[in-house]
């Protein structure tokens, strides 16, 4: 277990807080330690999307309630008793779930610029605003934190980075019914389906003046996206104007 707990030791060292405090997690972390790669990583984001919001003693006993299995790191990553509320985790979720490839980190951070209608001149005018990112620390933080430590950024021997789930597991899990609490009723592929499609159709009706990462993949798969979605292609209201002219 040397690599897990180097892994874990390596993480910790990346927080901003106090070298006691990092002393007590790592130790207290090392000796909840299963050889798995899967769980430190979920375990140490779950740490990093509390470490604001919770003082030492509550940090510490985080710990205390760490799960063991596959399913119940899942569960507890999500939230399952509350459900997928949060929109941005939700939508991180659906678009690495859904995408017909995976994505470059920058095709992948360029499309959250049209989860909704662009109202930027630019894409650089994006990432420089306050809900836009750029390429670097804070984007990977986002990432990492609001998908709850399920979705990374992998670095190959290809030339570019990718955006991926951090096991394979995390797409099946995801689609079982019984797993998935959204506020939605439909089919979870559906759904992820069309989440991608308006965020493609929404690259498609904006004109940036500058390149625009997400392009290739918008041009590429919208048409799969539209036919994946079903009967829910309904609910998408008008097309985007370069396909009705």
């Amino acid at each position: 277990m040397p690599a897990i707990e180097a892994f874990v030791s390596d993480a910790l060292a990346t927080i901003d807080i106090s070298p006691h405090l990092r002393y007590l997690l790592n130790r207290k972390l090392v000796r909840r330690c299963t050889n798995d790669f899967l769980w430190a990583s979920v375990v140490i984001s779950d740490i990093l999307a509390n470490i604001d919001t919770l003082n030492e003693k509550q940090l510490l006993g985080l710990i205390d309630g760490l799960p063991v299995s596959q399913k119940d790191v899942y569960e507890r990553a999500l939230g399952a008793a509350e459900g997928l509320q949060g929109a941005d985790t939700l939508l991180l979720l659906q678009t690495v779930w859904a995408a017909k490839r995976p994505m470059t980190a920058d095709e992948f951070r360029h499309s959250l610029a049209f989860n909704k209608a662009f109202e930027y001149d630019s894409i650089a005018e994006w990432e420089q605003s306050l809900t836009g990112f750029e390429k670097g620390d804070k984007f990977e933080n986002y990432l990492r934190k609001e998908s709850r430590g399920l979705i990374e950024i992998h670095q190959s021997s290809e030339p570019e980075s990718h955006v991926r789930f951090i096991h394979g597991s995390v797409s099946i899990f995801l689609r079982d019914p019984n797993s998935v609490r959204s506020s939605e009723a439909s089919p979870w592929a559906e759904r992820c389906h069309l989440a991608l499609l308006r965020t493609c159709f929404h690259e498609l009706d904006t004109h940036p003046i500058d390149p625009v990462a997400f392009t290739d993949y918008t041009s590429e798969n919208w048409i799969y996206h539209a036919r994946d979605c079903g009967d829910l292609f309904d609910e998408l209201g008008e097309l985007p104007a370069c396909l009705v002219d």
